[in-house]
């Protein structure tokens, strides 16, 4: 298996919604090769994508990525 963590550090309101934003997503996608979790914890926004493959996890990690950038530039 092929993972990749990342953990922003955000305020909790932050990180509220941050997680309700993109939590219809990360729900939304039905993947077969990829599982992505978001998770708040410490101070930190975790979001974990884990795939069968690289290049599965390459592209989950381009999606979800670009999603939390755009979240966090609105918010």
């Amino acid at each position: 298996m092929n993972t990749l963590r990342v953990d922003v550090p955000l305020d909790k309101g932050e990180a509220e919604v941050a997680l309700n934003s993109l939590d219809l997503e990360v729900r939304k996608q039905d993947w077969h090769r990829s599982n992505t979790e978001l998770s708040y914890g410490n101070g930190y926004l975790t979001l974990q994508i884990t795939s069968k493959d690289p290049t599965a996890l390459r592209a989950a990690a381009n999606t979800n990525l670009r999603l939390l950038m755009l979240c966090l530039k609105l918010i």
